[in-house]
């Protein structure tokens, strides 16, 4: 994984390059003031650049003399070009490609470009649209966002693009993690970059070289240097936990009206650094603004206190065995994650009661297993049919979370039947890429 710094940085467009809102005056003029601070402040946080006149910038919104200006007080405020990946995208591919010759004119390192967006281009046109800005010098990044210009970047026809030399990496909006392993069997040398912040830590395990990112406009140190650090460099016991504890927050990232949430989101946690928008962009409602997780996530995001995880439902039996063994103690020290609790008999699925189907809504996958007679095991007990395991309960003595031997269905904690809870929670990586939800308590 090359790696994020932007010393040691491979291509201008690796490691996390933040997708900037455009500060406004209340008269609605752009306040290049602030937004060269903006940028610096972005620098000084960890980003390895920065990406205006994108989305997130209202480039919509601007003049062709705005939009210009921007560009060079970004590369001005970041203080080395090939921090700055200006978006280029246009109505025609004329003009996109003379904003690439304007950003590579204002020293810009790369661009990121949309397909045609009027209408619903065919391949033939998406090649023409991308062989044309490509001509302009600079490094292009294809940025793949169906939802809203009607055409799907596949990663067959991001091969052709790549193949013929016109993109070198692809910003992946779909949210279909499912796609960043298709891509790197069809294009090899095509780098992904994340493209929402919602699905950062699935793309970065997938083997994501950049993160185009949203949030971190308001919460650069908890987004960039906790999260995405640690995501890229395969420490998932430090991302998974604030990865889950920002996603309430990241998930606005995908949502209509994700300018004016990041926007709001700069408000409570630096001061009303966000303002304004532009219409045809309206304020967001008085509920959505007054969102509770929203605001209490990005408060605590910002001053690094990020609270006591919520804990999650968990089913008496886990699909895949507790990471590090956690399930069943020294038995389990050197297995890999994600073999099956007991691997002498083959796992029989329990019948499925009111709380089992529950914990299955929830993504768990509840199932009995043999008895297992070896002392230590954790949540085991010696019984005829077989026994329901959990892990061990807070005690860490394996009493808890038993069920009596010969029933099945989730565990019971004090007497009381239930689906068991726990404090901490980390996911299994074993699953992570395959989007299967699992676990342990530690």
């Amino acid at each position: 994984m090359p790696s994020t710094s932007t010393g040691t940085r491979t291509h201008p467009w690796h490691g996390v390059m933040v997708a900037t809102t455009l500060p406004f005056r209340d008269d609605l003029s752009v306040d290049l003031d602030a937004f060269a601070d903006h940028v610096r402040s972005l620098i000084d946080a960890g980003c390895d650049g920065v990406v205006p006149n994108g989305s997130l910038g209202e480039y919509q919104t601007l003049t062709d003399d705005e939009r210009r200006r921007v560009v060079e007080a970004a590369v001005d405020a970041a203080g080395d070009g090939a921090r700055v990946m200006p978006g280029v995208s246009a109505y025609g591919s004329a003009e996109a490609r003379r904003w690439a010759e304007e950003a590579a004119e204002a020293g810009a390192g790369s661009v990121l470009l949309l397909p045609p967006n009027v209408y619903r281009a065919d391949e033939a046109a998406v090649r023409a649209h991308y062989a044309e800005v490509s001509r302009a010098g600079l490094p292009v990044i294809a940025y793949n966002n169906p939802y809203d210009t009607r055409v799907d970047l596949t990663p067959a026809l991001l091969a052709q693009l790549h193949e013929a030399g016109d993109i070198v990496a692809v910003k992946e909006f779909t949210g279909d993690v499912r796609r960043a392993w298709e891509i790197a069997e069809r294009a090899p040398g095509l780098d992904l970059l994340i493209g929402a912040d919602d699905v950062l830590l699935e793309l970065a395990v997938a083997g994501a070289v950049g993160w185009i990112a949203g949030f971190p406009n308001a919460l650069p140190g908890s987004c960039i240097t906790a999260l995405y650090r640690a995501a890229v460099a395969g420490d998932l016991d430090t991302a998974v936990p604030l990865y889950r504890r920002l996603h309430a927050l990241l998930r606005w990232d995908s949502r209509t009206e994700f300018v004016q949430a990041i926007k709001v989101s700069q408000d409570v946690v630096a001061d009303g650094s966000g303002g304004p928008c532009r219409p045809p962009r309206t304020p967001l409602s008085p509920h959505a603004r007054r969102d509770p997780l929203r605001e209490r996530t990005a408060r605590r995001a910002r001053r690094g206190d990020h609270g006591r995880v919520p804990p999650l439902p968990a089913a008496a039996v886990r699909r895949c065995a507790a990471h590090r063994g956690a399930l069943h103690g020294d038995l389990g020290r050197d297995r890999p994650a994600g073999r099956e609790v007991d691997e002498r008999e083959p796992v029989q699925p329990g019948r499925p009661g009111l709380r089992q189907r529950a914990a299955r809504r929830h993504g768990y996958q509840v199932h009995r297993t043999a008895a297992d007679p070896r002392p230590g095991v954790a949540g085991a007990r010696r019984g005829g049919r077989g026994v329901t395991v959990t892990s061990a309960g807070r005690g860490g003595d394996g009493s808890a979370g038993t069920r009596a031997p010969g029933r099945s269905g989730v565990a019971k904690r004090g007497g009381r039947s239930g689906v068991s809870r726990d404090r901490a929670w980390t996911m299994d990586p074993t699953c992570l890429a395959r989007g299967v939800r699992t676990g342990s308590h530690q």
